[in-house]
């Protein structure tokens, strides 16, 4: 399992892939993305919980097509935004600026992204990463996520992150 990420120091982003279905009455997945908040069923929310982690909670439901009720799910939303990347090493370009202070503010085209190792010291195990505008999760709670099978989400290696490869199958993908 390990191999497939490759470098376990890495955080590992979280993409939306919430499969459409032809039959109308289909359960939503396990996880799903929305406006930055990682949405769950109980499975991973108690975990979390467990850890004691600085993570807000907000239960939440869920209304198929068919207009059944799913009560079982959670917002998970990260408390902090934290820039792991170190900008001197990576290749990155600004394409649109708005604040020259605040990279959440700014657009970033990437050709190659170093972590900073220093920056990851002690942080939260889900934040919100400025330069990409992305969930970041940590190795653990990807390990968690792939033994308990939970659906709906792939996932990429920080370091291998471009905004195209979250829209189309490629093998940095790491699938549930």
């Amino acid at each position: 399992m390990i191999n497939e990420v490759g470098d376990t120091d890495n955080p590992v982003f979280i993409e939306e892939a919430y499969k459409k279905s032809n039959n109308n009455s289909s359960s939503p997945p396990d996880l799903m993305i929305f406006d930055n908040c990682l949405f769950s069923n109980s499975t991973l929310k108690n975990y979390l919980y467990s850890k004691k982690y600085n993570i807000k909670y907000q239960e939440s439901i869920f209304i198929d097509n068919s207009k059944k009720y799913h009560e079982d799910y959670w917002a998970i939303v990260p408390t902090d935004i934290i820039d792991i990347i170190d900008t001197e090493s990576s290749s990155i370009e600004l394409s649109f600026e708005l604040d020259s202070n605040n990279p959440l503010y700014n657009d970033y085209l990437f050709e190659s992204i170093i972590v900073d190792k220093k920056k990851t010291k002690g942080i939260q195990p889900i934040f919100i990463e400025p330069y990409t505008k992305e969930i970041v999760i940590e190795e653990s709670i990807l390990e968690f996520i792939k033994e308990n099978k939970l659906t709906g989400l792939s996932f990429i290696d920080i370091t291998k992150f471009q905004p195209h490869k979250m829209f189309k199958k490629n093998n940095d993908i790491i699938n549930i």
